[in-house]
């Protein structure tokens, strides 16, 4: 028999419920981005079908890896849209659509951590090792990291879960997720693949930024850090490593502005 006490129901405070329906507008803000993005992306591919030119956006492997992410994204917007449900219901309840949320919403955040890496990967060997990845690469790749996803979701309620500690999915506070039985798996099956994606990439981007700053010098597999060496007619903030540094600010400010996306892509869960 087990001693478990599974709970079935709880109820909002006004406070509460006022709280939850911001986290669904900021959800189905994202939900409506995120599937305009799809969009747009889809009609671009229709109308460059016939084009043989390789650096059209939607033929290149980030392309893939960018829809990978936004399919994730979409996860995380239909997670916190149920929680229209239990606001309705002045409270969540422990049922079906709840398991589904709790699936759902760790199908969002793992898979958004894994492409977010996936993709900081991609671009520290296009702009720090300045390589071309093969095709069999980004296919690899897609297979790969969709069936790491699978499995992690898999492992929870397939594996790990226990009838001495009830169901894997379950309310967790204002909304349903892996209940409070199982706060080992919550480090182990999600935070653990988002705090690791937001420091490595975070590292991978300082990286790619310090080459193009020219703070590093790259031989072969092998890069050193140095002092910039400023070419001759150019300023110390003019110049950086990519090949006409006066046209080149622009890449500068993105490249700085990328380190800080793995941090900005942290959902509230």
């Amino acid at each position: 028999m087990s001693n478990v006490t599974v709970l079935m129901s709880t109820h909002y405070s006004p406070g509460e419920a006022r709280g939850v329906g911001l986290l669904v507008a900021a959800g189905a803000l994202s939900l409506l981005s995120v599937v305009a993005l799809l969009v747009i992306m889809a009609i671009s591919a229709y109308r460059t079908k016939g084009s043989r030119d390789d650096h059209v956006f939607v033929r290149t492997h980030v392309a893939a890896y960018f829809v990978s992410l936004l399919l994730c994204d979409l996860a995380q917007g239909i997670g916190s849209l149920i929680n229209i449900a239990w606001i309705s219901n002045g409270g969540v309840t422990n049922n079906s659509l709840c398991v589904a949320q709790g699936a759902i919403k760790q199908t969002g955040n793992v898979g958004t951590a894994l492409w977010s890496f996936v993709i900081a990967v991609h671009t520290f060997f296009l702009l720090f090792y300045r390589t071309k990845v093969p095709d069999g690469v980004c296919y690899t790749t897609l297979v790969v990291v969709w069936c790491i996803l699978g499995g992690v979701l898999s492992l929870g309620p397939g594996v790990l879960a226990t009838k001495e500690k009830g169901p894997f999915y379950g309310i967790s506070g204002l909304w349903c997720w892996m209940t409070s039985a199982y706060p080992v798996e919550r480090y182990a099956l999600e935070y653990c693949f988002m705090f690791a994606s937001a420091g490595l990439s975070f590292i991978l981007y300082t990286l790619v930024f310090l080459r193009l700053r020219g703070n590093v010098n790259v031989s072969g597999w092998r890069f050193s850090f140095q002092r910039r060496h400023v070419a001759k007619g150019y300023s110390n903030k003019q110049y950086n490593a990519v090949t006409d540094p006066s046209q080149n600010t622009h890449v500068m400010r993105v490249a700085r502005q990328m380190m800080w996306y793995p941090v900005a892509q942290f959902p509230t869960r």
